[in-house]
């Protein structure tokens, strides 16, 4: 029987680039984010956290931009994509990683622009094409 993982992830477009993060042994890039505590937390807090634990940087959740799943072996996984912005005046401050889990699954955060993205496994593919994105469209989330 297969196990249900919902996950929050947080899309992060600051001057043209995006911040995304890769895993410990991994060829590939994705938004910060992670498994949802649903017994504790809504979604959006979920994101929030996650982002807190995996770059160390505070965000506001501006809105859901997608719901995407994928299937593994024993695991659906239902990823929710937040739209998020960073809540800080320092863009310097914006570029230091500081790992607050140096135990965890991250071993990289990086800020990308798009031309430094093609040569990139990223996922969703789609992000290779940031500035498409629709930055003011209506929120989806009813909760």
């Amino acid at each position: 029987m297969k196990q249900l993982r919902p996950i929050a992830r947080v899309v992060i477009i600051h001057d043209d680039q995006i911040m995304l993060v890769r895993n410990r042994n991994a060829n590939f890039w994705y938004p910060p984010g992670g498994g949802w505590e649903f017994e504790d937390e809504s979604l959006p807090e979920c994101a929030k956290r996650e982002v807190k634990e995996e770059t160390n940087y505070d965000v506001t959740i501006d809105r859901m931009l997608w719901l995407s799943e994928f299937r593994e072996k024993d695991m659906v996984y239902l990823e929710s994509f937040w739209l998020g912005t960073l809540n800080s005046n320092s863009h310097e401050a914006h570029r230091q990683h500081s790992d607050s889990d140096p135990n965890g699954a991250v071993a990289e955060v990086r800020w990308f622009s798009e031309e430094e993205l093609v040569d990139l496994t990223v996922f969703p593919a789609s992000l290779k094409r940031f500035s498409e994105i629709n930055l003011a469209g209506p929120d989806p989330y009813l909760a």
